[in-house]
């Protein structure tokens, strides 16, 4: 909300990662200041695709501020329920973990949403594709819609 600079060059040269997240139902920070600084990230740094090289933003449809909310919402961030798998597609940490070290950077993320927002529930309610943005989750056209693998990112 208040960076003081947008310029991640420097950051950039040092092999520095970045992935943030955004609910889009915050009701503490107003989502579309993430959508700008991203923006204003790309612009000072060379564009958008000079940027994907070391920032990725997620933001995550029906999630409150860093975590809970109606969406699913659960993917490995501070103060969620801990994913059902530790992998590159559920956890975040993991994804950046693998885009430091391995060099694979992650393009999508897959959230659950659990039946309640107890800590030790593991029962999957839901899942659901998380984009970097500016692409969104969009219906294939067939199967359960509370199923993440019947979604593509797509252009909005």
């Amino acid at each position: 909300m208040n960076a003081n600079s947008t310029d991640y060059l420097a950051a950039k040269a040092k092999g520095v990662k970045v992935i943030m997240y955004h609910g889009w139902a915050d009701p503490t920070v107003q989502p579309e200041f993430t959508v700008q600084l991203n923006d204003k990230i790309a612009e000072a740094n060379g564009g958008i695709d000079n940027t994907k090289d070391f920032f990725r933003l997620f933001m995550v449809p029906g999630m409150a501020h860093c975590a809970f909310g109606p969406g699913a919402m659960s993917f490995g961030g501070v103060a969620q329920q801990v994913p059902l798998t530790r992998d590159a597609t559920h956890d975040v940490q993991t994804a950046l973990e693998q885009w430091v070290e391995k060099g694979v950077a992650p393009d999508h993320l897959i959230a659950s949403k659990f039946t309640d927002d107890s800590p030790t529930t593991r029962t999957v309610k839901a899942t659901h594709l998380l984009c970097t943005y500016p692409q969104v989750a969009k219906y294939k056209g067939a199967g359960d819609t509370h199923d993440a693998a019947n979604f593509q990112c797509d252009a909005p």
